[in-house]
C-alpha cells in the first residue's frame, strides 16, 4: 500500500545533535529575493533548488526542528 513504510527490522538512525540542527542547501546571491525558506527536510529543500527557486534555501533536521531556527542578521 502506499504510503506504508518499509518493513525492515533496522529504523533509519541519526547520528550527532540533530535538535536545533538545520543544512543550508542554497545560500542567497546579491542578485536573489531576500527570502529564505526553511523545509522540513533535505529531501525537499533539494527539490527546491533543482526547481530554480532562489534566495536561502534551508532544511530542518526533522519537523520538531522548526520551531528552533534562529535568524542570521538581515533574515
Amino acid at each position: 500500500m502506499a504510503g506504508d513504510k518499509a518493513n525492515i527490522s533496522i529504523n533509519r538512525r541519526s547520528f550527532g545533535k540533530i535538535s536545533g540542527s538545520f543544512i543550508t542547501i542554497t545560500k542567497r546571491n546579491a542578485n536573489d529575493p531576500n527570502i529564505t525558506i526553511i523545509s522540513e527536510g533535505a529531501e525537499t529543500a533539494l527539490s527546491l533548488q533543482q526547481a530554480g527557486i532562489k534566495g536561502n534555501i534551508i532544511a530542518s533536521a526533522g519537523i520538531s526542528n522548526l520551531t528552533n531556527y534562529s535568524p542570521f542578521p538581515g533574515e
